[in-house]
């Protein structure tokens, strides 16, 4: 990857994650689903929260093919 389309992928990530945890902790504080159900919220801000790591970790040491695997 060049370091242009690295920035921009790392960007990108960055910003989902932060729309996701929004909507998220917007769920918990109105009390709506998923956060209404802990058994499901829980895994999902896991996910929300470690998914976005490996991936930026992966652009640029990890091909893409792999990565996507």
């Amino acid at each position: 990857m060049t370091p242009r389309s690295l920035v921009y992928s790392r960007l990108a990530v960055a910003v989902t994650q932060g729309l996701v945890l929004y909507v998220l902790y917007h769920a918990h504080d109105s009390k709506a689903w998923p956060a209404s159900d802990e058994m499901i919220f829980a895994p999902i801000v896991a996910v929300a929260l470690f998914v976005p790591l490996i991936l930026v970790a992966g652009f640029g040491n990890v091909r893409p093919r792999t990565l996507a695997i």
